[in-house]
Order: structure tokens, then sequence, then C-alpha cells
């Protein structure tokens, strides 16, 4: 959080709403994915003023696995209620062998390595 008296900027972080029903491209599992929305959030007084810098993941229940995903990709899973033919980049998995794959903040929003336990940006703990 970026404060000076009355204004400031906030990354914001919320869950919008679930797909069920949909097969894991990590395990293969039918499972349940949630969609989680950060955005940056100038405001005055505790009033959002303006919003800027959305960003979309997929979380799946089964294995805890993060994909990022475009708005467009995500209209299109909305329609269809599928992921086939949707690129998603996924960004943390608990099943990694990788030491470098990165993970998001959920406090900051930031991108950090996953073998962090704190964040380096804003120092809270790591929860995953």
């Amino acid at each position: 959080m970026f404060f000076f008296g009355i204004f400031g900027i906030n990354t914001k972080q919320e869950e919008v709403e679930d797909f069920e029903n949909l097969v894991c491209k990590k395990c293969g599992i039918l499972n349940r994915y949630t969609v989680i929305k950060t955005y940056n959030v100038f405001h005055f007084f505790f009033i959002p003023l303006i919003k800027w810098g959305e960003k979309y993941y997929l979380k799946s229940r089964c294995c805890n696995t993060i994909y990022a995903i475009s708005k467009e990709n995500l209209d299109r899973v909305r329609e269809d209620r599928t992921l086939n033919n949707i690129d998603l980049e996924e960004i943390y998995s608990e099943n990694s062998s990788a030491n470098n794959s990165k993970i998001i903040c959920n406090s900051c929003g930031k991108e950090i390595d996953s073998s962090f336990k704190y964040c380096p940006h804003c120092g809270k703990r790591i929860y995953f």
C-alpha cells in the first residue's frame, strides 16, 4: 500500500466466480476452478476513485495450480464451459519440480519466486 495522508494506492484481490465441472489441465481430475481478479486502486479518503491493471487468474481446487488467463479467454470459458483450446500460463503448482517457478503474492499482487516464505516487496508471509 502506498499512502500519503488522505490518498493512496492499493493492490486488491478478490474471488470473482467459480467454474464447476471442468477438467484440470494439470492432473486431469474433474474439478472446480476459482477466478481471482487482481487490480490496483487509487483512493481518496478510502473511497476508490480509479481502478487499473486488472489481471485474472484461475486456481484449481484439486492441486492448487494457478494459471494466468486473459479477459478474452475468460469470456470464452464462461460461454463454452470448457478449457479446451484455451491458452493458460501456469504460474504456480504445488507439484512443480522447478525451483524457479513464480507465484503471485496475495497481499501486494507482485510476482515472486516460489521458494520465498515472505514477499520481498511487502513483507507479508506467503501461504501456498
